[in-house]
């Protein structure tokens, strides 16, 4: 289970705007299936199922991960490799570890390094790298001696190796942090905002929040957001809601745990401990009934029971595991 991470800011928003017309685009880039399958869990063991839970690829596997693009990450006596829609192993299980498979391109770990394949298996970057992310808008996150940086897709290092912690770009600019200190720079690796900033966070419609020196401007909420798909998170109190570009409480913050709209239509919330999926209106799609949730793509999200397990739901309604192996609700 992938755990999510907030950004608290103080009652603190300051702006950037770094370009000759902030811009309208949304960059924001997510896994898609389009294959119609599911992973499916009979007891310990994962195979892929329909809508319908009839099952298309065996239950054999230990672990299995959405289709992306096509193919599919699976896990059997700890090794890793790649199943297509019809179930044929196109990718032998022999890594270590790998990623979903995002714009054409696999990172996948093998013997202690990463690099990268393509859907043929083949090596398109040798592993040489301690950490990698997936490629996003033809460039990822490469980790070596301790540093990180940015290449392209050919390899290149975009953006040297020198900073603690690069975030992927938005709008063509990344997050640096060098010295404990934030800045941006471009996809020519230039600096175009010098690390001075205690945190800051991804430029949004050509804005970017920052902190610096404990600065207060009054507001109406304790804690604000990046604005993402038209919304923004709030956190009045221990609670969190959603407003809109012109400030009006679109949701109101009752739930204690929130996420953005990664996805434009839908989100998930926690009340009372127990996580579950609400649309725009703040109305559950799906119930708020699990310990965990993360949404993996516009029509599927991976789930953790109580029991400590983890499964698969569609956002249509459909739990995809076995029916003797129901959730159990919270104590």
């Amino acid at each position: 289970m992938k755990k999510h991470h907030i950004l608290f800011w103080l009652p603190l928003l300051l702006f950037l705007c770094l370009s000759s017309g902030c811009s309208k685009k949304n960059l924001l880039q997510s896994q898609s299936t389009t294959t119609g399958l599911y992973p499916y869990r009979q007891g310990e063991l994962w195979g892929f199922c329909n809508r319908q839970k009839q099952i298309r690829i065996p239950c054999r596997y230990d672990y299995v991960e959405p289709f992306s693009e096509g193919l599919a990450k699976v896990i059997r006596h700890g090794s890793v490799g790649f199943v297509d829609t019809s179930g044929k192993e196109v990718i032998a299980l022999i890594y270590d570890d790998a990623g979903a498979f995002s714009e054409g391109m696999a990172k996948v770990k093998h013997k202690g390094k990463w690099g990268f394949i393509n859907r043929q298996g083949q090596w398109v970057i040798a592993p040489r790298y301690e950490a990698a992310s997936s490629f996003r808008n033809g460039y990822a996150v490469i980790s070596l001696h301790g540093k990180q940086g940015i290449i392209d897709r050919q390899g290149r290092e975009i953006v040297a190796a020198r900073y603690e912690q690069i975030e992927p770009f938005h709008e063509k600019r990344a997050a640096v942090l060098r010295n404990g200190q934030w800045g941006f720079v471009n996809t020519k690796g230039e600096e175009i905002v010098p690390p001075v900033y205690e945190e800051v966070g991804p430029f949004r419609e050509g804005l970017a929040p920052v902190r610096r020196n404990e600065v207060v401007i009054p507001g109406p909420f304790e804690v604000a957001f990046e604005f993402i798909n038209g919304l923004a998170m709030i956190r009045q109190g221990r609670h969190f809601g959603f407003i809109n570009h012109q400030g009006e409480m679109v949701i109101p913050p009752v739930f204690d745990d929130v996420w953005h709209f990664q996805f434009p239509e839908y989100t998930w919330v926690a009340q009372n401990g127990k996580y579950g999926f609400i649309n725009r209106k703040g109305q559950a799609i799906l119930p708020l009934k699990y310990a965990e949730a993360y949404l993996v793509s516009k029509e599927m999200a991976e789930v953790k029971l109580f029991n400590g397990k983890i499964g698969y739901v569609g956002l249509h309604g459909a739990e995809f595991w076995d029916e003797a192996d129901a959730a159990p609700q919270a104590p």
